[in-house]
């Protein structure tokens, strides 16, 4: 192969995985940026909007999410709760993301995931936020399957960030 042949072959890859690397970016700001809402809308109090950055469920009475949100926007508003997003910490497959955040302002972080899932086109936060797998989520096997993948990773994701 040539020198330029070489180098030819090296900036295509280049291009190619920094391309993916940008999709990938893109694919996670979306779901980044409903969590981030999310938390603003607890801290102010919204809590049509921060209900309307829940995901619905059949299962789950709108009870139930009024009574979740205003618990939450409580804390949120006290200082008890607060999601700080870690940057490059995400992953998303298919209608699914998961967002490792720091809670709280500690000396020591404790990284938490957030759930979210694409409803009619848009990121949606999980009731629980750091659980997907509560029986009230009426969830097909394949969205199972999805979100274990996603709890398999941000395991082996929270280890990394805990240096082990």
């Amino acid at each position: 192969m040539t020198k330029l042949a070489t180098i030819a072959t090296s900036l295509f890859f280049a291009i190619v995985t920094n391309s993916a690397s940008a999709n990938e970016a893109a694919e996670l700001a979306a779901p980044t940026a409903a969590l981030v809402a999310y938390d603003s809308a607890l801290k102010k109090g919204d809590l049509a909007a921060a209900k309307d950055l829940t995901a619905k469920f059949k299962t789950i009475p709108a009870e139930a999410i009024e009574q979740y949100t205003a618990k939450y926007s409580e804390g949120a508003k006290a200082g008890k709760i607060v999601i700080t997003p870690v940057s490059g910490s995400a992953k998303a497959i298919g209608d699914f993301a998961v967002i490792t955040f720091t809670d709280g302002n500690k000396d020591r972080p404790d990284y938490d995931p957030a759930y979210l899932m694409k409803q009619d086109g848009k990121w949606k936060v999980f009731l629980k936020l750091t659980k997907w797998d509560h029986p009230m989520f009426d969830l097909t096997d394949g969205q199972k399957k999805q979100l274990a993948e996603l709890a398999e990773w941000f395991s082996a994701e929270k280890k990394r960030l805990y240096g082990r």
